[in-house]
């Protein structure tokens, strides 16, 4: 029957009566007439088809494949579809279809060439495979379509473990440097305390931000630290411990260039010379790496001039500088490969420094950009394309020079000079710097002197898809306010404002997956009971367009990551010392002045109904919710936010304000400006204007005609 995949129309068939004729061919009757299968008809499959992924959707979003052919599910996926598209010629024919997960996963069987999956297997790597009835009914071989990726939870990574690990090795290094140093000088200890702390802040809240591999480095550093403190515990495996350690703080000290940048980009950076034996220098700061290496297959020679003997150098900067250096030329290095670094003495009085590999060389890379920031040729796949500027600023610093040339047979040297002797003192940083690294003065977040204001009875709302962010500030600023509450997106913020945990002044970060920083505050903005919230947003992004998008939104202030501690607190207390200030504002009659556009439309619309009702002794809180189309909970919460003030005392204020102006520029009579205002007698006015001005009504009218 055409149209119908098998010939046989969807129809209800009697079995048992039926009818097999001589020639073998089966006669069958149903409700919709008479079937015939004849003896010659083949159920043999005549081909294979054909299945290939049409499309794969995770929440209702297209996903792409990666890079390496894999599709990345975003973390919190809850829901999975699967489109296959089919290649065979009858395309009637009525198919089953099998899905297939690796790693034992679950097994779907469908009708249709689609899934759908409500509940994501758990976190791991699977190839997804299909196969298909044929026309015989078996099925086909199965064939992979993708391979999906799913991410595992935070509170199953390494570096959430780790953190509660270095919190507990923290807290008790802690406890025992206080107690080996409760004799000492106790306003000499607090004051490095306090200055080790703030650091160890900055560079904790730079480290949470910047990189993800800062976490986990420090969570390797802290416990090694602790081992090797403790001697008992480290003398067996104290070499190799110490070798670890080591390489441990050159990965932080590369993963933190960005952070020397910066301090070198505002001056704030000096140079540390002491004199040192270099070539014994040499030696014990590529001991390590020429035994990791020579393990990996890659041979590292060291080649040093006897002549050189003591260098006037900043240690920690030379030792970036040559690791630098060093594993760029094992990055473009191969097994069996080897690394010459040789040293020499020039008769200018330098010490220089070699670096050859056998690499590819540098082919087509741009000299004059080879230094330069983030700079990478058309060959470069990884890195950061810093290193290597950061080296030339660390040696121009020193009154050095580096440079690069491709070796006579293959791969390229590398090398840097600097003045044996040199100057003690902090080097100023030249004019180039800001220019190599594209520094603009007027990125700098400039905080005016804090304003006096006690927060201690205040809520702070802090916003981050980041957990070690939100503990980190938490503990920083807890006993600045009265409570900090948590939220881990924008919406979840916005829940919890609207069951009733109404903050003081909101710190959001701007990329957030569920509800990101933009979306809060314009939620906050727009809402005439939230308006009066305070927003502060975070960014690690430093582009004009972040900080322009803040402020056009409403935002109060944008702050880029990485931050410090004390900049954030600061910029917060005098946001809500201003609103403080305009609190006090708002309680005068006239209300004149600046404020935010919400805040000024809401109180000169409560102003105008007021003046309106001014002579109704009924006017209250119920009339002005009724006028302004508001409750009676969100009038008090709006009208306490800004003007510090309910109802009944704001219209109070108000009256006796007008009352004042009629006194001073009117004749009328005491008792006619009561009843202008709204009061019920002339006793009760009498009291609330001496209440309020010091002073009755016939003694403030004496005063300012004698004034």
């Amino acid at each position: 029957m055409f149209g119908e995949s098998d010939g046989a129309s969807p129809n209800e068939y009697l079995s048992k009566p039926r009818l097999h004729s001589r020639e073998g061919d089966i006669y069958m009757g149903g409700v919709q007439g008479l079937l015939c299968i004849y003896d010659e008809f083949s159920i043999e499959a005549t081909e294979v088809p054909g299945l290939k992924l049409y499309s794969l959707f995770v929440d209702g979003e297209a996903v792409e494949r990666g890079r390496r052919g894999v599709y990345e599910i975003p973390r919190h996926s809850k829901t999975m579809n699967i489109n296959l598209s089919t290649l065979e010629k009858d395309i009637f024919r009525n198919k089953m279809y099998r899905f297939i997960f690796s790693k034992e996963g679950p097994l779907y069987e469908k009708a249709s060439p689609s899934l759908n999956i409500q509940q994501l297997p758990k976190a791991g790597r699977y190839d997804i495979s299909v196969s298909c009835t044929k026309r015989n009914g078996n099925w086909t071989e199965p064939m992979k379509i993708a391979t999906i990726s799913i991410p595992r939870p935070w509170y199953l990574s390494g570096w959430f473990i780790g953190s509660i690990v270095i919190l507990l090795g923290t807290t008790l290094v802690t406890f025992l440097m206080y107690s080996s140093h409760k004799k000492a000088n106790m306003l000499q200890l607090a004051l490095k305390e306090q200055e080790q702390r703030v650091y160890e802040e900055k560079v904790q809240m730079l480290i949470n931000v910047s990189h993800e591999l800062r976490t986990p480095l420090t969570l390797i550093m802290a416990p090694l630290k602790r081992i090797l403190n403790d001697k008992e515990a480290s003398d067996k495996y104290s070499e190799t411990l110490g070798r670890i350690y080591r390489q441990s703080r050159r990965m932080k000290d590369m993963l933190n260039m960005v952070l020397d940048l910066r301090k070198m980009e505002v001056g704030k950076n000096s140079l540390k010379i002491e004199s040192i034996n270099f070539n014994k220098w040499l030696e014990s700061s590529i001991e390590d790496i020429i035994a990791e290496e020579h393990a990996e297959g890659i041979d590292i020679m060291l080649e040093t001039d006897p002549a050189i003997t003591e260098v006037d150098m900043d240690v920690r900067k030379c030792d970036t500088v040559l690791m630098n250096i060093l594993i760029n030329a094992i990055k473009h290095s191969a097994i069996g490969d080897t690394i010459t670094i040789k040293t020499r003495l020039s008769c200018e009085g330098s010490v220089i420094v070699s670096v050859s590999d056998q690499g590819p060389g540098l082919g087509d890379t741009d000299m004059s950009e080879l230094f330069t920031r983030f700079y990478q040729n058309s060959r470069e796949q990884y890195g950061s394309g810093i290193g290597l500027s950061y080296s030339k600023i660390l040696i121009e610093l020193m009154g050095g020079k580096i440079g690069a040339q491709d070796n006579e047979d293959k791969g390229a040297t590398f090398w840097w000079e600097i003045p044996v002797t040199a100057e003690f003192g902090v080097t100023p940083v030249k004019a180039y710097l800001n220019e190599l690294l594209g520094y603009n003065p007027g990125e700098e977040i400039t905080i005016p002197e804090t304003r006096s204001i006690d927060t201690s009875g205040m809520t702070l709302m802090l916003v981050d898809d980041n957990a070690d962010l939100l503990d980190f500030l938490k503990e920083s600023l807890q006993s600045e306010f009265r409570e900090i509450l948590l939220a881990s997106s924008g919406n979840k913020a916005l829940k919890m404002i609207e069951s009733g945990n109404i903050p003081d002044l909101i710190v959001s970060d701007v990329n957030m997956s569920d509800g990101d920083g933009y979306k809060l505050c314009k939620e906050i903005k727009d809402r005439e009971k939230y308006s009066h919230i305070p927003v502060v947003l975070l960014s690690a992004h430093r582009q004009e367009e972040s900080q322009n998008e803040s402020y056009k939104i409403g935002a109060e202030a944008f702050l880029p990551k990485p931050f410090e501690i004390d900049t954030l607190l600061e910029l917060v207390r005098n946001i809500l010392a201003r609103k403080a200030e305009i609190k006090k504002m708002y309680l005068k009659a006239d209300n004149e002045g600046s404020y935010g556009s919400k805040e000024e439309g809401f109180i000169l619309q409560l102003n105008r109904v007021i003046a309106e009702h001014m002579s109704d002794p009924e006017l209250d809180q119920l009339v002005l919710c009724r006028e302004l189309g508001m409750s009676r909970a969100a009038l008090y919460n709006k009208m306490k936010a800004i003007t510090g003030a309910g109802a009944k005392e704001y219209i109070t204020r108000i009256r006796l304000e007008k009352a004042k102006t009629l006194v001073e520029t009117t004749g009328l009579s005491i008792v006619e400006i009561s009843e202008m205002t709204g009061f019920t007698s002339q006793s009760y006015f009498s009291t609330a204007f001496k209440a309020y001005t010091g002073m009755t009504p016939s003694q403030y009218k004496k005063q300012k005609a004698s004034s």
